[in-house]
């Protein structure tokens, strides 16, 4: 869909937070590559930070994309100290069809990042992040206009941006033939309904900051 949008030099007060629910205590296994087609997002390629869920946690792909953070609590074997100590923060885009409904599948990466891959399977403590916005710097960021931003259920929300043209006359080809992957972490309250407000350095990925004001199409991936 078309919309338009505005150089952002600053934001000032980040609206989305995150937030973790109520841990769960389950099984973890791994898989591994190609990671491509899956069952949520076919042969689009969402890296390696990923896993593929139960039948009941995947429930017929109203699961896909949501994001869960996995903590290795032990072994299921006599593999000794598999954990590493560390958690990681996982987008479901699969289903595990054998898996238990207290199992999930990591891929081989994400897997290593908190155990042994020797072991094989462990068990985990998962939690389901409900507002998606992982901490760390990014400034691959969006503020949203109000009826996007719906009261924060934008939040953690990744849309493609292209520029598809200028609307200062003074720059009239300020697109750089680039598309950016952004998340929605803010409300950018004076924007219009056909609008975004994008970071400094996103907007200068796309186009020429000097534009100041571009016209753009953009989608939810």
């Amino acid at each position: 869909m078309g919309s338009m949008t505005r150089a952002f030099i600053v934001i000032g007060m980040v609206a989305c937070l995150t937030s973790v629910a109520h841990a769960i205590a389950g099984q973890a296994t791994f898989y591994t590559p190609p990671y491509v087609p899956s069952a949520c997002f076919g042969f689009e390629d969402r890296g390696v930070m990923i896993l593929a869920a139960n039948s009941g946690l995947f429930n017929n792909r109203t699961a896909c994309g949501d994001r869960y953070r996995v903590t290795c609590t032990g072994t299921t074997n006599t593999f000794v100290r598999p954990c590493t100590g560390r958690s990681v923060d996982l987008m479901i885009v699969d289903l595990c069809p054998g898996c238990a409904r207290n199992q999930v599948d990591l891929s081989q990466e994400a897997f290593a990042m908190i155990a042994n891959t020797d072991a094989r399977r462990i068990t985990i403590e998962y939690n389901s992040i409900i507002v998606l916005w992982l901490p760390g710097p990014s400034v691959m960021i969006v503020a949203a206009n109000h009826k996007l931003f719906a009261g924060k259920s934008a939040c953690g929300r990744r849309y493609r941006v292209r520029c598809t043209g200028g609307t200062n006359a003074g720059v009239p080809h300020p697109c750089k033939g680039k598309s950016i992957d952004v998340t929605v972490v803010d409300l950018c309250p004076g924007c219009a309904s056909n609008q975004l407000d994008l970071s400094q350095e996103a907007f200068a990925m796309i186009a020429n900051p000097d534009a100041g004001r571009i016209n753009i199409d953009y989608r939810r991936i």
